[in-house]
């Protein structure tokens, strides 16, 4: 059951990210373990020029690993996003990619207002809080949760 993805999708300013925070606990509480992604159309700086990572990556690190009091963080200089999906999908149940569709991956896009971004043959669902006339929409994360479930073949608890 390892490796499910769903990419979350919606115009900037919608609610993708809260709407990520409201699913979570749902998909939690049926037992998944769920790993997010974020993905960016502009380029991160995982730490700033003349700091310590940033020096390690440029002198050709494969990976840096900088170990807080809040978390561990692994970064990596060169790693295609194919290569980290592909190992995330090993490490959990439910990957939700928050961004732009790609891939052959069940598409959920986040609308406000009724005014939908994609094309409907991309999405998969739909979630609003008014109808913009697709196949499946739901108005809470529980019901997407539900529906991501059923989707993957689990019966929701």
């Amino acid at each position: 059951m390892k490796g499910n993805v769903f990419i979350i999708a919606g115009r900037a300013g919608v609610g993708k990210t809260a709407f990520v925070e409201r699913l979570i606990p749902h998909l939690k509480s049926a037992g998944l373990s769920v790993t997010t992604m974020k993905i960016s159309k502009s380029a991160f700086q995982p730490d700033y020029p003349a700091k310590d990572i940033h020096r390690h990556l440029q002198a050709g690190a494969d990976r840096s690993i900088i170990s807080q009091p809040d978390g561990t963080y692994v970064f990596k200089q060169a790693v295609s996003f194919e290569d980290l999906l592909e190992n995330e999908r090993k490490n959990c149940d439910v990957l939700l990619l928050e961004g732009v569709p790609q891939g052959d991956f069940p598409v959920i896009e986040v609308v406000r207002i009724g005014r939908a971004h994609f094309p409907d043959e991309q999405i998969w669902l739909t979630v609003t809080d008014r109808p913009v006339g697709r196949e499946l929409e739901v108005k809470t994360a529980d019901e997407a949760a539900e529906q991501m479930m059923s989707l993957i073949g689990l019966t929701p608890a």
